[in-house]
């Protein structure tokens, strides 16, 4: 284990690990779908060079094989989904006093 050093960037760096890509991948699918992204968005992550592993699943799978994981993802799990609002709020009171005989309406 190495040491920390000050002069160490404070970035993450993807290693290699050994482990099953198909779970990796329902798990990456799965958090994102609770997160409310529809399945569309979730395959856009994977064809964005930024993101090298997921990138990397992409090319190794193909597009279409891929997007149809990530449906049969979304269809056993679903994709959460909520709404948000507030109630209205409530009107200013305003009193208005009656004219007085002789008063315009500009007073």
């Amino acid at each position: 284990m190495k040491e920390f050093e000050n002069d160490d960037p404070m970035e993450l760096q993807g290693i290699w690990m050994d482990g099953d890509p198909n779970y990796m991948l329902d798990c990456v699918v799965e958090e994102y779908l609770r997160l409310g992204w529809p399945p569309e968005q979730i395959l856009r992550l994977f064809e964005s060079p930024s993101y090298p592993v997921l990138h990397q699943m992409l090319r190794a799978r193909g597009g279409e094989a891929l997007r149809a994981r990530i449906q049969q993802i979304a269809r056993r799990c679903g994709v959460f989904r909520f709404r948000t609002s507030e109630p209205p709020e409530d009107p200013e009171l305003v009193t208005i006093a009656p004219m007085v005989q002789g008063e315009s309406e500009d007073e």
